[in-house]
């Protein structure tokens, strides 16, 4: 069964080496890099509508060109990012999710690993197969003190879900002969 991915702050491990992780680079416009290392620059933002954003540098996942081409580095800019369509997501249990990274425009290209330590655009294969790992980050808030960031729903999910319910208790009202109207 397929899930969407929950926006939150992850790190996103490689299903190859689970040790492996996508590293932000530490200046805009450089590769998105897999590394070992445990540090701010292993966490990203995956927000609802598809923005990969490196927590520690607020840079935003893209590609020099538009619309993609295969063989092109994923990097990152403070410039506006590109929407990224996380499909093939499976659950693991633990709030733990599998899945691939894809692009948003007509070339549906995957991201995938060249060299075995940076991100680049690949043709896809046919299917979405799971290339990494979706971890939840942990922030230690004091010595004592563990606290696990669960994804969360985003403001534009809160809204649609109050727009409907509005508008499903406008067609009650209506049905129960009412004189319910929508206020602009």
């Amino acid at each position: 069964m397929s899930f969407a991915l929950p926006p939150g702050l992850y790190e996103i491990h490689t299903l190859i080496d689970d040790k492996k992780k996508l590293l932000s680079p530490s200046s805009p416009g450089e590769k998105v890099t897999i590394g070992t290392i445990k540090d701010p620059r292993s966490v990203w933002q995956i927000s609802g509508d598809g923005l990969i954003t490196s927590f520690s540098t607020g840079c935003q996942t893209q590609t020099m060109n538009s619309p993609s081409t295969a063989g092109s580095d994923v990097v990152t800019d403070k410039g506006l990012g590109m929407r990224w369509i996380v499909c093939g997501v499976e659950s693991n249990g633990n709030y733990t999710w599998t899945g691939s990274i894809m692009t948003n425009d007509v070339t549906g290209l995957f991201w995938s690993i060249e060299s075995g330590y940076k991100i680049v655009l690949a043709s896809p294969n046919f299917e979405c197969i799971p290339q990494f790992r979706f971890v939840p980050v942990s922030l230690k808030t004091s010595s004592n003190t563990n606290v696990t960031v669960r994804p969360t729903i985003g403001r534009g999910t809160l809204e649609a879900i109050l727009t409907l319910t509005i508008l499903i208790l406008y067609k009650i009202l209506e049905r129960l002969g009412g004189k319910a109207k929508l206020v602009s």
